[in-house]
């Protein structure tokens, strides 16, 4: 189970500020930090439900109700058939394909976080029902961490990759070995 312990203050209210927009997502295997990008609200809560425990969303909005929004996860490497990069995104690419048959993926390359770590990222599109999502794949030392952009038409899509990117290129690995005291 991922935790989200917030590095600074964020408590949910107007006076809320990008600065104070930053946390730890952490595991029994990993441990890395995330920033929202500038308008955007990091949420460690309102994904719970659905095992996500860093999510975000636009200031003003909310992860129910925004028509765009990004994540992160991890993936173990522990799982027969996901232990790569490569084969977890075979596996993305082969579900998302038995939901879509018309899907269409792009790889848009690899881009870099601020410490040179590779984040390879796909753009999944589809048109009925109409699904836009970029998805980077960061292979760390125990699991693979996932970060996802979905929204909900190609424009909002389009515009909120400069602040994908910048998701990315701010997260951080801290550790493979973290202990939680229970």
């Amino acid at each position: 189970m991922l935790l989200l312990v917030c590095v600074t203050a964020t408590a949910q209210t107007q006076g809320r500020t990008d600065d104070m927009n930053s946390g730890i997502v952490y595991g029994a295997d990993h441990a890395f930090t995330v920033v929202a990008p500038k308008g955007w609200v990091l949420d460690n809560q309102a994904g719970v439900k659905e095992g996500l425990h860093a999510v975000f969303y636009p200031f003003g909005s909310s992860w129910a109700k925004s028509t765009r929004v990004m994540y992160a996860n991890t993936a173990s490497k522990k799982v027969k058939g996901q232990e790569t990069l490569a084969e977890l995104m075979r596996y993305d690419v082969e579900n998302f394909r038995k939901k879509f048959p018309k899907l269409a993926t792009e790889d848009i390359g690899t881009w870099e976080t601020k410490a040179k770590e590779k984040a390879r990222v796909i753009n999944f599109t589809n048109e009925d029902p109409e699904l836009f999502e970029a998805v980077a794949y960061i292979d760390a030392p125990t699991v693979i961490v996932v970060f996802v952009l979905s929204a909900d038409s190609q424009k909002e899509f389009e515009d909120s990759l400069p602040s994908f990117r910048t998701l990315l290129r701010e997260y951080a690995w801290l550790a493979s070995d973290v202990h939680i005291e229970k």
